[in-house]
């Protein structure tokens, strides 16, 4: 319940910051150098780790990847629809204003529209809003690897091949996203992303095997709530940084997810993980627990609410007035598609255990491949 209530608070506040609102200051970086995005890749981690391996100690490694790759390939799904449902309604959008391009229409999208479908598709074109979900695509793809290997004890070697890749990316690549004539990655460089979401899965998978928490001293959690203090006085500006803007800037880009940036999120996850611990009853909100089971629609259904939001700055963004209307139908709409989500959901599960009740199950189970592909087949 608490992972799903953070979870649901994390794509809360992602909406929020990408549409006019009055409540930047609790939704943008509220505590320091850390958006909602590390803790919702981090997340995505974890509980990856923690369901995916529990399916493959009940199901095997085959069914377990099968299962994993298929969630990645919904996820491919809602990006795609979301992607195409957005290019639709900027293209009616355009025809019913003579020739007039919304505002906040991607560059390519708007000048090469072919292309920016095609390489859409293969996720090569990732303009605005639409550059979390791939992060979350490709890091499914190569859980089942990293699962298998944590199995086999090789713990510290996944751990530091995902450092050393993050370190590379920082030390190798520019902190600008790439973007070419039909190319643009999207603000998360995959090379240094991929780190919150492989501890994420690291943790998970201890989490599952039954570790028991680590006790922390309190020098320890003295030390980490200074820093996160500090991480939140330089990000509000409220102490000096001690070194020049570029510095600053550098350490804390989110592109490459840079080392101070990094430290303050850890930090962050650290101090929340302690919170959860002391108070769990605290986090157990259930209408973010709510959001949280149905995260993914409800992501890729605001970034459709706010492209609409956004092309109209005349009526959703020019006073407080007009901000807090804006603020408003974006929350009501994330419950709004939770709700049908679940509805539709529930469904499906009555549907299929009605089936289930009803198929003649044999007596006894072929062995060899067929019982493999009938395992397979019957689920």
């Amino acid at each position: 319940m608490a992972l799903d209530a953070l979870r649901g608070l994390l794509v809360v506040t992602m909406a929020l910051n990408h549409v006019p609102t009055t409540l930047d200051d609790f939704t943008n970086h509220p505590l320091g150098f850390m958006s909602s995005a590390e803790g919702f890749v981090f997340l995505s981690g974890l509980i990856g780790g923690y369901v995916y391996v529990k399916k493959m100690w009940k199901n095997g490694l085959g069914m377990a990847g099968a299962c994993c790759w298929r969630r990645a390939g919904t996820i491919y799904a809602y990006h795609i629809a979301a992607f195409l449902i957005v290019f639709a309604g900027l293209g009616v959008f355009t025809l019913a204003n003579d020739g007039i391009l919304p505002i906040n229409t991607p560059p390519l999208m708007g000048d090469h529209p072919a292309t920016a479908v095609w390489s859409g598709l293969f996720l090569l074109y990732q303009p605005s809003l639409f550059d979390v979900l791939p992060i979350y695509f490709l890091m499914l793809l190569i859980l089942p690897g990293i699962l298998v290997a944590l199995e086999r004890g090789y713990r510290g070697l996944v751990l530091a091949t995902s450092i050393a890749i993050w370190a590379l990316a920082n030390y190798f690549m520019p902190q600008t996203p790439y973007s070419g004539a039909w190319v643009h990655l999207g603000v998360f460089n995959p090379a240094a992303w991929q780190l919150p979401f492989v501890v994420g899965a690291v943790l998970g998978h201890a989490w599952a095997n039954g570790s028991k928490p680590v006790r922390a001293p309190r020098w320890l959690i003295l030390a980490a709530s200074v820093l996160a203090l500090a991480g939140f006085g330089l990000r509000h500006a409220l102490i000096p940084p001690g070194m020049p803007g570029p510095s600053l800037d550098w350490l804390t880009n989110k592109n490459n997810l840079a080392p101070l940036r990094l430290l303050n999120a850890s930090i962050l996850f650290y101090l929340t993980y302690l919170a959860v611990m002391r108070w769990p009853r605290f986090f157990h909100w259930q209408p973010l627990a709510f959001l949280g089971r149905n995260a993914l629609p409800v992501y890729a259904a605001h970034i459709l609410v706010a492209y609409f939001i956004n092309a109209f700055p005349d009526i959703f963004a020019e006073d407080t007035a007009e901000r807090w209307f804006s603020t408003i139908l974006m929350i009501l709409s994330l419950f709004a598609v939770a709700s049908l989500h679940s509805y539709f959901m529930a469904g499906r599960r009555k549907s299929a255990a009605g089936s289930a009740a009803r198929r003649p199950f044999p007596k006894s189970l072929p062995s060899g491949p067929i019982a493999a592909a009938f395992k397979l087949f019957s689920r």
